[in-house]
């Protein structure tokens, strides 16, 4: 494996990381404010 695909791969495990993070942030609020609205 070269070390372009390394970076690559370090990226991507980075972003996916950072992205269902964000995602369960979202989703736990949207959770909390209908749960209020109820």
């Amino acid at each position: 494996m070269n070390k372009k695909q390394w970076i690559g791969l370090c990226l991507t495990v980075i972003g996916l990381t950072i992205f269902s993070y964000y995602f369960l942030e979202w989703y736990s609020a949207r959770q909390s404010a209908e749960s209020l609205t109820t």
